[in-house]
């Protein structure tokens, strides 16, 4: 009887201290038109512990888009103040670049969500930002392609 509770008080916690996992996330690479937004969405869950932060940067230049902590709440940094919207819970993320530009957002992103034993989960997102340009030379090639066939 003894050994049945020892087992069932270490599941219980193992359980509690699982670290958080990325349930849902966007395609590894996203594409949009230059000047289109971009919504970009995940969903996660923190392994049995309180939530304590949610960070989205770009991880090439390591420069912060957002910050969602427990304690202060969201913050959008500076340089993307008025281009990125944000709604971050405990359960998922959605996180909106508005007017997207080749020349600022082309990079990869990391988000990262941490528990409250500062245990986390990262998930990367290449955005690949396409000029209208290089879209209409791509719809002419698939178009004469077509043709030929």
């Amino acid at each position: 009887m003894t050994s049945n509770v020892v087992y069932k008080l270490m599941f219980v916690f193992f359980k509690e201290s699982q670290a958080p996992t990325i349930t849902a996330s966007p395609n590894p690479t996203v594409y949009v038109v230059e000047g289109q937004n971009i919504t970009l969405e995940w969903s996660y869950n923190f392994g049995g512990r309180a939530f304590r932060e949610v960070e989205f940067l770009q991880s090439t230049d390591t420069i912060n888009v957002l910050d969602n902590s427990a304690s202060d709440g969201l913050f959008i940094y500076p340089d993307f103040d008025g281009r990125v919207l944000a709604n971050i819970t405990e359960t998922n993320a959605t996180i909106t670049f508005l007017n997207v530009s080749s020349r600022t957002d082309h990079k990869t992103y990391r988000l990262r969500v941490e528990n409250a034993a500062r245990q986390s989960a990262v998930n990367f997102v290449q955005m690949a930002v396409q000029g209208k340009l290089e879209l209409l030379l791509m719809r002419f090639k698939l178009k004469r392609k077509r043709q030929l066939v």
